[in-house]
C-alpha cells in the first residue's frame, strides 16, 4: 500500500472555512482518492489507539492554535503524510477494518468510524495472532513452567536450610 498527502484545499464555508487534506494512493482493492479534514486524522487516530491497545500507533500533529498560518497548514500537511506512510509500513493497521472505512468510508468518515464495534479482548488477541504471528501458548506449556519455577525454588530452599 502507497499512500501521499497533496496540497491542502481551502474550503470556504458559512460556519467557518477549513482545509481538506486530498490522499491519493494505491492499494489491494485498487485506487485511492479522497479529501479528509485533520478532524478526521483525529478520530481516525483515536480509533487506531482504542482498537490497538498496547501495539505503536504512529502520532498525529497537535491541534494548533494558528491554523490559518500557511506555515502550519504546510507543517501539519507534512506530518499528516509521515503518519499515513507509518500506517502503511505497519501489517496490524494496513490490514484492518479500520484503514479501510478511513479510506473508503461509505457515507461520512466520522460515523463510519464510530460505528466500528469494540471488540471484546478474545477478539483482539486473535487478531494480533493472525496479523503479528504470535504463537499460541499451550496451556500444558504454561503448566510445565509452572511446575518447572515451584521445583527450582523448592531445591533453592531445600539448598539454603542445608547451609
Amino acid at each position: 500500500m502507497e499512500l501521499n498527502i497533496g496540497e491542502p484545499a481551502l474550503i470556504k464555508n458559512n460556519f467557518g472555512d477549513y482545509h481538506e487534506y486530498p490522499i491519493n494512493g494505491r492499494d489491494s482493492v485498487g485506487a485511492i482518492e479522497c479529501m479528509r479534514r485533520f478532524s478526521h486524522f483525529n478520530d481516525f487516530h483515536k480509533c487506531l489507539v482504542e482498537r490497538f491497545p498496547g501495539l505503536y500507533i504512529p502520532p498525529i500533529p497537535p491541534k494548533a492554535t494558528d491554523k490559518k498560518g500557511m506555515a502550519t497548514i504546510e507543517e501539519r500537511r507534512y506530518f499528516l503524510d509521515l503518519f499515513l506512510k507509518e500506517c502503511c509500513s505497519l501489517p496490524y493497521l494496513v490490514s484492518g477494518v479500520e484503514f479501510q472505512t478511513f479510506l473508503r468510508p461509505v457515507g461520512n468518515v466520522e460515523p463510519a468510524l464510530a460505528k466500528l464495534v469494540r471488540e471484546r479482548p478474545t477478539v483482539i488477541l486473535i487478531k494480533y495472532r493472525a496479523t503479528l504471528r504470535i504463537p499460541e501458548v499451550s496451556l500444558t506449556c504454561l503448566m510445565c513452567v509452572r511446575t518447572m519455577m515451584t521445583d527450582s525454588a523448592r531445591l533453592s530452599a531445600t539448598n539454603a536450610q542445608s547451609s
